[in-house]
């Protein structure tokens, strides 16, 4: 009985909380709390609940149990908290669990309390980085570069009758105007503004292929809107694939561009104007957006496969420069590898790495936990899944 008490008294303690803290700046988004299912690595269905907003989550069986998800294992435990933030344990989360829990490692009031403090924390460090969106421009040429590298190429596996070739796959996943696609997806949550992407212009036919065009390249594909390019540089595959991932890719990318600039068209894109902080010139990510998709796995959908790179936006004062030189870009790995019941199954990224990193091109921010705890917003927000 007294368990059962100190259980109500947790959620309840864990509700107030979460009002009061969801209550204070009017964009916190709180996560659908019904019930859903996941699944250990064996394939066992757990039902369980996301609680929270874009500043802390925390996930519970439905027995009241906080639990997290271990991305080294593919599996959910019984959590604990260690100086603020939300670990999973060593007790893998059961499939039928008492209805007040008896796991050892129950997280009490005062855990959530200190996490909350944290989260707190946090989320005045994310106001005071918010800046307006000012898009004007609902067609904006989009540049997709799929990048190659001496030790690694683009994979087959996602290849189909429809869609043979990497160019018509890829131009499909970001300009293709049916099923769920890049385009789709902006013109559906930009509502009247009906914000879409169109192919840049190139100064070559459809088709145009060239071998060797600058020292660091080896092949420069133009086709289906989309360009394909081998730079002559191994794979970076960085040994911490979270730290700064763009510094260990950035020459690559920067090689890619180069050998293309003579065949990329920028004379309908507008430049920016002179500003007190910067020069005029500047071609920006509301008039002109490159994504890059890199041969390899994506760090975040990957379960450890190498060579990866974990997705990301590389910052910049625009996204071309007055010199020619590339600034911001968005980056994701081209291949998703997930393992079930000791299968692995390999398929494309999807969009949602590329939907995610272009809106932090036009400074969208992130809206997951900022600091280890998942996913706030849940999976199935852009910005939502780090």
């Amino acid at each position: 009985m007294k368990h059962k008490l100190w259980k109500v008294f947790l959620s309840f303690i864990l509700a107030v909380l979460a009002s009061a803290t969801l209550a204070l700046p009017a964009f916190a988004l709180p996560q659908d709390p019904t019930p859903r299912v996941v699944e250990q690595s064996c394939g066992t269905p757990l039902t369980v609940r996301f609680l929270g907003d874009e500043f802390l989550t925390w996930t519970e069986t439905l027995s009241g149990d906080v639990i997290a998800y271990s991305r080294d294992t593919n599996n959910w435990y019984y959590a604990y908290v260690s100086d603020g933030h939300i670990y999973p344990g060593d007790e893998k989360v059961r499939l039928i669990t008492p209805l007040f829990g008896d796991s050892p490692q129950t997280i009490t009031a005062d855990d959530m309390c200190e996490v909350f403090e944290v989260a707190s924390y946090y989320r005045a460090q994310f106001e005071s980085t918010l800046r307006p969106i000012n898009l004007t421009n609902n067609r904006i040429p989009l540049l997709v570069m799929l990048i190659e590298f001496s030790d690694r190429e683009l994979s087959d596996v996602y290849l189909t009758t429809d869609f043979p070739t990497h160019t018509s796959f890829f131009s499909n996943e970001f300009f293709g105007t049916e099923g769920k696609t890049v385009n789709t997806y902006f013109a559906e949550v930009s509502h009247d503004f009906d914000l879409q992407f169109i192919e840049p212009d190139f100064t070559v036919a459809n088709g145009f292929r060239v071998e060797n065009p600058t020292p660091d390249v080896a092949l420069l594909e133009v086709r289906d809107g989309v360009v394909r390019v081998r730079v002559n540089a191994p794979h970076p595959n960085p040994e911490d694939p979270r730290g700064n991932p763009a510094i260990a890719l950035n020459p690559s990318v920067r090689a890619a561009f180069n050998a293309l600039r003579n065949y990329l068209d920028l004379s309908n894109v507008n430049c920016s104007p002179a500003t007190a902080w910067r020069r005029a010139g500047y071609i920006t990510s509301n008039d002109f957006v490159i994504s890059t998709v890199i041969a390899g796995y994506e760090f975040t959908a990957s379960s450890n496969q190498e060579p990866r790179i974990n997705g990301h936006m590389n910052s910049g004062s625009g996204t071309i420069r007055p010199d020619g030189d590339i600034g911001a870009y968005s980056a994701i790995g081209e291949l998703s590898a997930r393992t079930m019941q000791g299968v692995t199954h390999y398929s494309a990224m999807g969009i949602g790495g590329a939907i995610h990193e272009i809106g932090h091109l036009f400074g969208l921010p992130d809206l997951y936990g900022h600091f280890p705890v998942h996913a706030a917003l849940g999976r199935f927000v852009s910005d939502g899944v780090n």
